[in-house]
């Protein structure tokens, strides 16, 4: 996976002075350290896209070492023993749920965050 951005340079330079990370993407923030190559803003470049994609399709040490990475992430995910997207679609569904009773739904939006 490479992440690539670009915004109108207005709100570029807006949430550099507003963002407290210099990582974006899930995956580097969760693992705490830069796995996943992001080009944001100006480094968002045709040509930096496609060499860092190469790099991931032609060097197997790379593809292991993501694949190592984004493991750990989903061991760090899966911290009750149930799958992230499961846990999500609970969420969701008690979202609607209490929706439909005419409730707020306060517990649920507080478990989401």
């Amino acid at each position: 996976m490479v992440v690539g951005y670009r915004l109108n340079p207005l709100t570029e330079a807006l949430l550099d002075r507003v963002l407290k990370v210099r990582q974006v993407n899930l995956v580097n923030l969760l693992l705490g350290e830069p796995l996943v190559c992001e080009l944001l803003g100006p480094n968002c470049r045709p040509e930096r896209l496609a060499a860092s994609l190469a790099e991931l399709v032609r060097d197997k040490r790379v593809r292991a070492t993501h694949r190592q990475g984004y493991d750990e992430v989903v061991r760090r995910l899966e911290g009750d023993g149930m799958s992230p997207s499961l846990r999500a679609a609970d969420q969701i569904l008690e979202l609607v749920a209490a929706r439909r009773c005419g409730g707020p739904a306060l517990t649920a939006r507080r478990n989401i965050r």
